[in-house]
């Protein structure tokens, strides 16, 4: 089983502006596929978004921020397995 996640141990949480969770994804490959976006310019804004050099990014209308979700050992393996069965 090959660990997907963000930097092997985080979920890519975004939000909109008034902090309702839109997505949930496992990396930025999906997230990049969720909003439309090259795989480069979405590695670039979820790097600069997580380290504080921008503090949204757009989305057709909406203005969106990202928090990286820390996943511990037990979850990655746990998420990993229910990957494997579906």
């Amino acid at each position: 089983m090959q660990n997907t996640f963000y930097k092997k141990g985080y979920l890519i949480a975004v939000y909109d502006q008034g902090e309702q969770l839109v997505a949930v994804c496992d990396n930025v490959d999906e997230f990049a596929t969720m909003f439309k976006k090259s795989k480069g310019t979405a590695k670039t804004i979820v790097h600069k978004l997580t380290q504080g050099k921008q503090s949204t990014f757009q989305f057709y209308e909406a203005n969106l921020t990202v928090a990286l979700i820390p996943l511990d050992p037990s979850e990655i393996e746990e998420l990993l397995k229910e990957k494997v069965a579906t």
